[in-house]
């Protein structure tokens, strides 16, 4: 379904304009189903109804005034929460959610101070906090029913939390109930009620007067219908065989057809296969095995458990803008991949970094677009790569590492190199 048709569906659903989505989650917690989730939501709602911090925030904004802004114009809070998200510790060991600067508990206060619907979502069984793992300041999430995704049953789970994303905006959008009549009128109709309970017991001899003239009526229908004879159908023998002969005849008919229903049924299912979604043709054949596929976006698993995430674009310019997500193309010449982007000095003092390297590639028979990019949130570090090949323009890959070390960039860079050389 193209994002136009979502978004006009998305809008009658709620009488009014499109969803508006704002994403929150802890990167060291729940990157991989943040990732997954946030393609599913832009299938559904489209790009620019969906907001998550990855590469979204501009240069030089300052975070809590940009992101407070963002949750205001949003109708619906979505909240990752991982094992480790109220556990989640800063270099030096202290909690993050104890630190009044910590973005996440920033996006949840924020969500909370403007009354915004919210759905904590548990990621892969994890519990919700309890009272004594949150600040006071944030406490109340603990009223919000929570959903639930794992990876075993993705498409399920993800498709229970999309209809729950609608219903929460409806019904934040609804108009309030109507206020009940002033007491006063109530008082002013009593009299009334006990006026009709006056009347009732005035009629009350003629209803027993009633009910005895009924009781003569049917003691005289009794009598009667005892002295009618009950009829007797007598059949000869011919008719009787004849009859027996008929009912048979329908008995056999119908059992006859039933069968024929069975069988023509069992033909039907076991000729007819499913469509398979768009997306998996497009897929290296062999990843399609490992992968989930909806009918645009896939979530395959390498054999070192890597999560890759794979988009059916409608037109390739897409495809290629989402890669490039307005980072500047290297010259023509540079390595690609090149050596790690820059990391900073991982003392944790700057809140948001984001280092993106974009070249056109050959791998194997294969050429292509890509994007690698390093990116350091709170204590969070991590490399990503987004990449479309010449071959299949329509379809955009996406990985990324759970930390920077140098080990994860030779990972993500060797698993890259196979992905990309893939026909």
């Amino acid at each position: 379904m193209s994002g136009t048709v979502a978004n006009a569906e998305t809008a009658s659903d709620t009488g009014q304009r499109p969803v508006v989505i704002f994403l929150s989650y802890r990167r060291g917690d729940t990157q991989w189903a943040a990732r997954g989730i946030y393609d599913r939501l832009v299938d559904r709602y489209g790009r620019e109804n969906v907001f998550r911090d990855l590469d979204a925030i501009p240069p030089g904004a300052k975070f809590r005034k940009y992101v407070e802004r963002k949750i205001s114009e949003s109708d619906v809070f979505l909240l990752l929460i991982g094992r480790a998200w109220a556990s989640y510790q800063d270099d030096r060991g202290r909690r993050r959610l104890e630190q009044p600067r910590d973005p996440v508990r920033l996006e949840v206060e924020a969500a909370l101070r403007l009354g915004l619907p919210i759905i904590p979502v548990r990621v892969e069984g994890a519990p919700m906090p309890t009272e004594s793992d949150l600040v006071p300041s944030i406490v109340d999430i603990l009223e919000f029913n929570a959903a639930e995704v794992s990876d075993s049953r993705w498409d399920y789970d993800v498709d229970r939390l999309l209809r729950a994303i609608t219903e929460s905006a409806v019904r934040g959008s609804a108009p309030p109930p109507p206020v009940p009549a002033p007491a006063e009128e109530a008082e002013t109709e009593e009299p009334v009620g006990d006026q009709a309970a006056e009347e009732a017991e005035i009629e009350e001899p003629a209803d027993h007067q009633a009910a005895e003239e009924n009781e003569t009526e049917e003691s005289a229908g009794d009598q009667e219908a005892d002295e009618v004879e009950s009829p007797v159908i007598e059949l000869s023998v011919p008719e009787a065989v004849t009859e027996s002969r008929t009912v048979r005849h329908r008995v056999v008919a119908g059992a006859a057809a039933a069968v024929t229903g069975i069988v023509i049924l069992l033909v039907y299912l076991l000729s007819s296969r499913p469509d398979e979604p768009a997306i998996v043709a497009h897929l290296p054949g062999d990843l399609r095995a490992t992968c989930t596929a909806e009918d645009k976006s896939a979530t395959c698993h390498l054999a070192d458990r890597t999560v890759v995430f794979y988009r059916l674009f409608d037109t390739a310019a897409e495809a290629e803008a989402d890669v490039v997500n307005g980072q500047p193309m290297a010259p023509a010449g540079d390595e690609c991949p090149p050596a790690a982007p820059g990391a900073d000095d991982g003392s944790g003092e700057r809140s948001s970094v984001t280092v993106a390297v974009v070249c056109r590639y050959a791998a194997g028979t294969q050429k292509g677009l890509a994007m690698f990019g390093y990116t350091a949130k709170d204590t969070s570090r991590l490399y990503v790569s987004r990449w479309v090949a010449d071959a299949e323009p329509l379809l955009r890959g996406e990985m990324s590492t759970e930390h920077a070390y140098p080990l994860d960039w030779t990972t993500l860079t060797t698993n890259w190199a196979r992905l990309a050389a893939s026909p």
